[in-house]
């Protein structure tokens, strides 16, 4: 388990992981976060994610009308993400 601090990635994984399957905890557990617990992940989707507008407006960079103004770095670190995500 582990009880490290989320990075900025982790969050933005958790979040594809979620418009991926949902709100099947356990699944996005054993698929993409082996090495958090279930409550974990709810309850940092929740109080960081879900229910922060800040964060989401933040976080635009999903919408791929953003995606041109990204630096080279960004790209690739978001399209690893989202490839991670839906394989």
């Amino acid at each position: 388990m582990s009880y490290q601090k989320w990075t900025h990635e982790e969050e933005l994984k958790l979040k594809l992981a979620v418009d991926k399957y949902g709100n099947d905890w356990d699944v996005i557990c054993a698929e993409e976060f082996p090495q958090r617990r279930v409550v974990c992940l709810k309850n940092k989707y929740y109080c960081r994610i879900y229910n922060n507008p800040a964060f989401k407006q933040e976080n635009s960079i999903i919408n791929t009308h953003r995606e041109t103004q990204l630096s080279q770095n960004e790209k690739s670190v978001l399209k690893y993400i989202k490839d991670m995500i839906l394989q």
